[in-house]
């Protein structure tokens, strides 16, 4: 099937057919459903050469064409030659497939998101297209693009798109490219349903209440809760799962709490650096790293908790800060009382025998 592997481009077509015909091109949503239809039903055929006869004459096809449409009610079938896999292959078979769809209007529009997608991508082809992405292509808004794949290609995809990550972590041994491609070929949700309990009978809930739940939900983060599915597994096939999907970070919430499991602790850490800086001083050993240390301005998240926690616990948290007080060469011991003067009281004192050394200016 020509869409395999790419099922996004049901979407990009129904997007091209409903925002970019003009104003002269009638359509129906009966219409444009029969035509995504005979897109999903799209065949490809990859030639070496091509010869054209007309007449019973034998001709070279036009140097610019590099596919050929071959119209069929049940396998409506593309030529494509002298094109390589991804996107040059679709690029080349746009015009044919304007054509097999019975919208040669469309060619030019198609094209056009094509070329946004593919720079948008780096040239990468992807097996999913996020609605923002899409949006950006098609010079409209995610909320549009919503509305029109749930009216003209059904919000079953969306479900399976929420499924996809869910069913790796609840089904990891039943994953595979082939079990994603079968999700995507759902027609509805009855199928998708049938479809999980034959391919991952053990679902912690039926097939059916899953659909429903991943349907009701908006974002993959609230289903990945509802399901209490391990941040760090969802992460991983997330990742896995290539383009289209990415990752949930929460850098700004660890910022935030690791800032304040640091400032809780700032008096017992500068005293650890201060013993170190002490001990150092009567070794007559440098001691300059003490006044950038002391800002703890290279105290900072560990990145590796990114895919790991939502936030991070406490434990994580302690062991980092050890591991940068050893850094700085000071004890790594977070509770021990230090037996050095209050830094406050040290400053007091320097402070009032620095004015006994400077003498009072009078008033003018």
């Amino acid at each position: 099937m020509f869409i395999r592997g790419r099922e996004w481009l049901v979407t990009v077509v129904a997007l091209a057919m409903e925002l970019k015909s003009g104003a002269f091109v009638r359509r129906s949503e009966r219409g444009v459903r029969a035509a995504l239809e005979r897109l999903r039903a799209l065949r490809v055929v990859h030639a070496d050469d091509v010869e054209i006869t007309v007449s019973g004459t034998p001709t070279e096809p036009p140097s610019s064409a590099r596919a050929l449409p071959l119209p069929d009610d049940e396998h409506p079938t593309v030529v494509v030659w002298r094109s390589e896999e991804g996107w040059d292959e679709l690029h080349a078979a746009t015009p044919a497939i304007a054509q097999l769809l019975g919208r040669p209007w469309l060619q030019d529009a198609l094209e056009l998101v094509l070329v946004k997608l593919e720079r948008n991508f780096g040239g990468v082809s992807p097996t999913l297209v996020d609605d923002g992405v899409l949006a950006a292509a098609v010079d409209t808004t995610e909320a549009k693009v919503v509305e029109i794949r749930r009216n003209l290609t059904g919000d079953v995809q969306d479900t399976v798109r929420l499924l996809r990550p869910v069913l790796a972590c609840l089904a990891a041994d039943a994953w595979n490219e082939e079990t994603a491609h079968l999700l995507a070929r759902a027609a509805g949700e009855r199928e998708l349903a049938a479809i999980m309990d034959r391919l991952a009978p053990d679902l912690p809930l039926p097939s059916a209440e899953l659909v429903a739940l991943a349907r009701s939900g908006t974002k993959l983060a609230e289903l990945r809760d509802e399901l209490r599915i391990d941040f760090q597994q969802f992460n991983a096939a997330m990742a896995a799962l290539g383009p289209g999907y990415s990752p949930d970070y929460y850098p700004d919430r660890h910022e935030q709490v690791f800032g304040d499991f640091v400032r809780a602790r700032f008096g017992i850490l500068l005293d650890r650096l201060r013993e170190r800086c002490a001990a150092a001083a009567r070794q007559g050993e440098d001691i300059s790293g003490y006044a950038a240390a002391r800002g703890l301005h290279d105290l900072q998240p560990d990145p590796g908790w990114l895919p790991r926690f939502i936030t991070p616990p406490e434990e994580a948290m302690r062991t980092r800060v050890r591991e940068w007080l050893r850094k700085h060469g000071a004890d790594d011991d977070l509770e021990r009382p230090t037996e050095l003067e209050p830094a406050d009281r040290l400053r007091a004192h320097n402070t009032a025998a620095l004015d006994e050394l400077v003498p009072t200016l009078p008033p003018w």
